[in-house]
């Protein structure tokens, strides 16, 4: 008798034990319902009001909501996944922002929102009714899922290079080594690249270009890797207010920009470029600009601009973004600006000197040399410059056998 009793209380405490666990997977199972939970996707925030997994035996009404923190719009999908296939679902989406709603669709494909667009900080809400015919308990996963995220190609150039600090000094010598992306606090947070630079090719608009440095935007500030064919002066163009822009040099950039580059616009972006028109003196019929103190004397180039600002989908480099990059006055062959066996010198965008109502110029001479005094009126070289915007994305590493490519 003893045996039997003490055999029915093991078998009555196993029985507790039991029951207390599947009451406690019960719970766990009613919690993880209800509680809300919030993932973050690759920039998005997304909270599941009723938990990302549930269970539906009839009916059940669940929210949830979509935030983007990134600084550009996103696109996301929203799938529900039941696990049992083919079994007799259906479901209404509400939005709750503008009330638009879905009529009652059959669940046939686990997406039930495809190629969504959110807008930088804005929040989407939706409530989700879900109608399970089946006559079964059904689990169910809801999942939002980020679309095509890939690293902006500001984020790639940083993520492959190795960032150095911007010296203070040195930039009376010609850069001869690899010296690499260096970060920037001039005008805000920028990068150039400086010196025998192997892996800043970039593939675009069927051409080669090469990467001068990301602009506090995040936008790519590239150059062609050679020159056009047209060669010009600096002159004024008649009739018009005395700006760089209404020179012979701006108008053939535009005239190539519009037959080249016009089919890649959306690509590109409006840079601020430096007119650096600052004077340090003027007397005698001579104007002297700040440009050359700066470079060829104190040799502190800066990417702050104390001229004129100008706003163009194609420019020019200034001279300081030159020396920046590894020229000095001496003939520098190791820079990754040298181009060999040009016939001619290439025009900066920055003035050093006006006599008598004639500006001089800084120029790139074939050696790679960085001089100043050429008048407006020779005729030399052209070598684009442009920014990607900064939404841009690209594939590859930089190198010449594998340039960067933009891609959509």
């Amino acid at each position: 008798m003893k045996k039997i009793i003490q055999a029915i209380l093991i078998i009555l405490i196993f029985l507790c034990i039991y029951i207390e666990i599947d009451y406690n997977r019960y719970m766990k199972d009613i919690t993880k319902e209800e509680n809300p939970i919030v993932d973050v996707v690759n920039g998005l925030s997304v909270n599941y009001l009723n938990g990302k997994n549930f269970k539906i035996k009839s009916n059940k009404t669940i929210a949830f909501s979509i935030t983007n923190f990134e600084t550009e719009s996103m696109s996301y999908r929203v799938k529900l996944t039941p696990s049992i296939a083919d079994a007799d679902i259906s479901y209404e989406l509400t939005s709750n922002e503008d009330e638009r709603v879905n009529s009652v669709h059959k669940l046939e494909s686990t997406t039930i929102l495809d190629d969504m667009t959110i807008n930088t900080y804005e929040t989407q809400r939706y409530t989700l009714k879900i109608s399970n015919k089946s006559g079964k308990t059904i689990d169910f996963e809801l999942k939002v899922e980020s679309l095509e995220y890939s690293q902006k190609f500001s984020e790639t150039i940083i993520s492959n290079n190795e960032i150095k600090n911007n010296p203070e000094t040195g930039f009376e010598a010609s850069a001869l080594g690899t010296e690499g992306l260096i970060k920037n606090e001039d005008n805000g947070t920028s990068y150039y690249f400086r010196g025998n630079i192997i892996n800043n090719y970039v593939s675009f608009a069927d051409m080669t270009w090469r990467i001068v440095g990301i602009n506090p935007d995040h936008s790519v500030k590239i150059i062609l890797d050679n020159v056009i064919e047209a060669s010009s002066s600096y002159s004024p163009l008649p009739d018009t207010e005395e700006s760089v822009n209404n020179t012979e040099a701006f108008k053939t950039l535009d005239d190539w920009y519009n037959t080249t580059l016009s089919n890649y616009d959306s690509y590109i972006s409006v840079s601020p470029d430096c007119f650096d028109n600052s004077i340090f003196k003027d007397e005698n019929g001579i104007t002297e600009y700040l440009s050359d103190i700066r470079l060829l004397q104190d040799h502190l180039p800066s990417l702050k601009c104390s001229g004129t600002v100008i706003s163009n989908k194609i420019s020019l480099l200034s001279a300081d973004e030159v020396n920046l990059a590894g020229a000095s006055i001496n003939p520098n062959e190791s820079y990754y600006l040298y181009i060999p066996n040009l016939p001619n010198a290439w025009w900066t965008m920055t003035p050093n000197k006006k006599v008598n109502g004639v500006t001089s110029y800084f120029v790139v001479q074939n050696n790679g040399a960085l001089i100043k005094d050429i008048p407006e009126t020779n005729s030399h070289l052209l070598r684009p410059v442009i920014s990607l915007n900064p939404k841009t994305k690209a594939l590859g590493d930089g190198t010449k056998e594998n340039p960067y490519v933009i891609i959509d």
